[in-house]
């Protein structure tokens, strides 16, 4: 029988004899677990001292996880609060994407569509429709910002706004940051995870 050949490039060759390329690779990712659990913490924290830990959204506690192929590339996510009841859904997802992003994204389904809806369109806060992004795909899982995933809050108006909570089972709105935010990435998380929380009013 004929063996096939294995075809490497140079540059594909020189990588997979270099074995500290992998191990640095892993030692980053093991670092942003290591943050990411400590922000999970953090999180939980905020919401036992100031009194909301009795409701059914904060019951189960943070989720950390990982892989190595979101769009073949590997990636960390915090899941927390990540509640579902009946047709009721909340999630805030907070991810690092290899080579591309860090984000956090809220995920609602339910319930909690017309709390954010009337947020967005009533209280016509500048920080939402400046600094956020509308999921816009019928695929609630994908988590990448090209045109046809997100769109800025302040480029869809009233209208389209209202099409897209009519029409979707999932509602998401996210914010993002470069890589080269890693330094302080856990502050700007946190104070996006609050704020979501406070559209949604589940917290004050």
């Amino acid at each position: 029988m004929e063996e096939a050949k294995i075809s490497l490039s140079p540059s594909e060759f020189e990588l997979v004899t270099n074995a500290e390329t992998i191990l640095t690779k892993n030692r980053v990712l093991q670092k942003i677990q290591d943050s990411f659990g400590h922000l999970g913490n953090h999180e939980q924290h905020f919401i036992e001292i100031n009194g909301f830990s009795q409701l059914n959204e904060f019951s189960v506690g943070p989720k950390i996880s990982k892989g190595e192929n979101y769009m073949g590339l590997p990636y960390v996510i915090l899941d927390y609060p990540r509640y579902s009841s009946g047709e009721d859904f909340f999630f805030i997802r907070q991810m690092f994407w290899w080579g591309h992003l860090f984000s956090c994204t809220l995920q609602v389904k339910g319930k909690y569509k017309n709390t954010l809806l009337d947020k967005i369109l009533h209280e016509q806060s500048d920080k939402v429709t400046n600094s956020y992004f509308i999921g816009i795909h019928k695929d609630p899982w994908n988590h990448h910002f090209e045109s046809d995933n997100y769109k800025q809050i302040r480029n869809v108006n009233d209208s389209e706004l209202k099409l897209l909570f009519g029409s979707q089972e999932y509602i998401k709105i996210a914010s993002k940051w470069p890589l080269a935010n890693y330094n302080n990435i856990n502050d700007l998380m946190f104070e996006t995870w609050k704020y979501l929380l406070t559209i949604s009013r589940l917290i004050a």
